[in-house]
């Protein structure tokens, strides 16, 4: 765990969801756009399939039936006196 390695004392640790309504917030916090991206240059994908999906999920946001969520940890640490 990073705290640790930075010789802090772990105090909590939390699981986290985000969820998301709106495609632009979830771009810029997910990163979406250089995933599809990244996943198309890799050829896992198609430059056009990826263009596809970043449509349909903008299309879905301005539509209001865009429902999005990444999960992670949040941790919470002390430097030990």
């Amino acid at each position: 765990m990073l705290l640790v390695d930075a010789g802090l004392r772990v105090v909590a640790v939390e699981g986290v969801v985000l969820t998301f309504t709106d495609f632009a917030l979830a771009d810029r916090l997910v990163r979406l756009t250089e995933c599809a991206e990244s996943a198309a240059s890799a050829g896992v994908i198609t430059p056009e399939e990826s263009s596809r999906w970043l449509a349909e999920l903008d299309d879905q946001s301005r539509r209001g039936a865009l429902v999005a969520s990444v999960g992670g940890y949040m941790a919470l640490g002390e430097k030990p006196l």
